[in-house]
């Protein structure tokens, strides 16, 4: 599960995420969604894009020197951490950790 992040020069203050779960990791889903703590844990807000190949993907501008918690929903309801985040932490709330993104 990829992510990159594109730091702006024409505006300072945001990054451009690119989040990208693998075929593999979907494992047959056909619908994945973003869902964290910049949309308020928003389980629909953020739908990725299915690609042909079975892998999502979504690019997402967040604000310069955040940390952003998040997890991927698959629409069979199945909750998935990016392997390539900054760290991760506990939640009570979900009995379960987060991926944490240090932009």
């Amino acid at each position: 599960m990829p992510i990159s992040i594109t730091r702006l020069k024409s505006r300072p203050t945001v990054c451009k995420v690119s989040f990208k779960l693998d075929a593999q990791d979907a494992a047959g889903a056909e619908q994945a969604f973003l869902t964290g703590s910049f949309n308020n844990w928003d389980t629909a807000s953020h739908p990725m894009k299915r690609n042909k190949n079975g892998s999502f993907s979504l690019d997402v501008e967040l604000p310069k020197g955040e940390e952003v918690s998040f997890r991927y929903l698959l629409g069979d309801g199945r909750w998935l951490n990016e392997k390539a985040a900054s760290e991760f932490r506990y939640c009570a709330f979900a009995d379960a950790d987060n991926s944490v993104l240090k932009l």
